[in-house]
C-alpha cells in the first residue's frame, strides 16, 4: 500500500464548499525507488483524476524527500507528469519536512517560482 496524503484547499462559495486545489503527497522513494511501489502510486493518480476531472479541480503532486540518498531520474519524474497528466511545474519536491532549515528553503525557492 502507498502512503499518500490528500490536501485540498478551496474557495469558498456562499452554499458549498469547492476545492480548487488538491495537492497528493508521495514519498520520493515510492517513485523513484522500488519498481514495485510505482504501480500503487499510478494506481492512486487514476483514482485521484478520475474524481477532480469531473469538478475542474487542480492537480498537485508533492514528492517529499526525506532522504538525501534518494535519486531523482529523470525518465521516472517525465513518466509521473505524463500518468498524472502534468505540467512540470505541478510536480514539486518538498526537501525533508524533518530538518526546518531544508523545508524553508524548499518552500522559499518554491514561493520565488510561482508568486
Amino acid at each position: 500500500m502507498v502512503f499518500s496524503n490528500v490536501i485540498g484547499f478551496s474557495n469558498t462559495v456562499p452554499k458549498c464548499k469547492i476545492p480548487s486545489v488538491l495537492a497528493a503527497l508521495f514519498p520520493i522513494n515510492h517513485v523513484f525507488g522500488d519498481p514495485s511501489q510505482w504501480l500503487p502510486v499510478c494506481s492512486d493518480l487514476d483514482s485521484i483524476k478520475s474524481v477532480i476531472r469531473a469538478r475542474n479541480i487542480k492537480l498537485v503532486v508533492v514528492l517529499v524527500h526525506t532522504n538525501a540518498n534518494d535519486v531523482v531520474s529523470e525518465d521516472r519524474m517525465i513518466a509521473l507528469r505524463k500518468r498524472a497528466e502534468l505540467e512540470a511545474k505541478y510536480v514539486v519536491i518538498l526537501m525533508n519536512p524533518n530538518d526546518e532549515s531544508a523545508l524553508q528553503l524548499s518552500l522559499n525557492r518554491y514561493g520565488m517560482v510561482y508568486w
